[in-house]
């Protein structure tokens, strides 16, 4: 009777452990149930057919990122676009001075520096001043402004587009087979240019081409392994001539160099 007693005793204390253990199974596996994030693949499915963790992709033995392009191998298409947006916003700059009567530079007043003006852009264009207003007359005030809009409207129309400046960059780079240095580089040395002679150059609609174009040409020549010559700079863009290359090289360097 004893033994009996202890037995069933300790039959009493194992049954609701057992119970206990049977009720944390039926939670865990209607939990796992009632989750289709973790398993999409059907809602009955059991720890007993539970396969492992879901599988991850693009995982690395360090942080997760990736990146397009680096210092190695960096995005030439994006420098393309960033820098040559930079160079019109000179332009743009540049075009509402002259509108606005503030450009000095590149009008005559640095003759020596017409050397950078494109084809058209050589000579010195005429430029009748605009006579000083009365502003007792509102006749003469609507002429002015007249005048004024006219000005702008014929500025404005010579002033190239975004992707006219990105197309030549991209163009000129292209057909140079330049390094991915000369983006940056090209930029430097006309900043450079802009602020050593102190706005006697200023990058406009007249001069834009020659400018860019010289720049490049000084940063394939300083930073590319293999740079071309200027001959054959001349047969890759055939809108300078030889002549006008050597001129566009030597002339930026001496400025420079001062």
């Amino acid at each position: 009777m004893a033994s009996s007693l202890s037995l069933s005793s300790a039959e009493g204390t194992v049954s609701p452990n057992n119970n206990l253990y049977a009720s944390a199974e039926s939670s865990n596996s209607s939990s796992n149930n009632a989750n289709p994030l973790l398993f999409p693949e059907s809602s009955s499915l059991s720890t007993s057919t539970f396969a492992g963790p879901p599988r991850l992709q693009h995982r690395n033995s360090g942080s997760t990122i990736y990146v397009g392009s680096t210092m190695s191998a960096p995005d030439k298409d994006g420098m393309l676009g960033v820098v040559g947006g930079m160079f019109r916003a000179h332009i743009m700059q540049s075009a509402d001075e002259e509108i606005n009567g503030r450009l000095t530079g590149m009008d005559g007043v640095f003759q020596e520096y017409d050397v950078f003006n494109d084809k058209g852009f050589r000579k010195k264009e005429s430029s009748s001043p605009v006579p000083p207003i009365d502003e007792s007359k509102e006749e003469e005030k609507d002429d002015a402004s007249r005048r004024f809009q006219e000005k702008k409207r014929e500025v404005m129309s010579k002033v190239p587009s975004l992707n006219e400046v990105t197309t030549f960059y991209r163009d000129v780079f292209r057909k140079s087979q330049m390094e991915s240095d000369c983006i940056i580089m090209s930029l430097i040395y006309v900043e450079r240019l802009l602020k050593q002679t102190k706005g006697g150059i200023r990058l406009t609609y007249k001069n834009w081409q020659s400018i860019i174009f010289s720049s490049m040409v000084m940063a394939s020549k300083v930073w590319d392994d293999l740079s071309m010559w200027n001959a054959d700079f001349s047969q890759v863009c055939s809108s300078f001539t030889l002549q006008r290359i050597n001129e566009l090289v030597r002339t930026p360097k001496e400025l420079l160099t001062v």
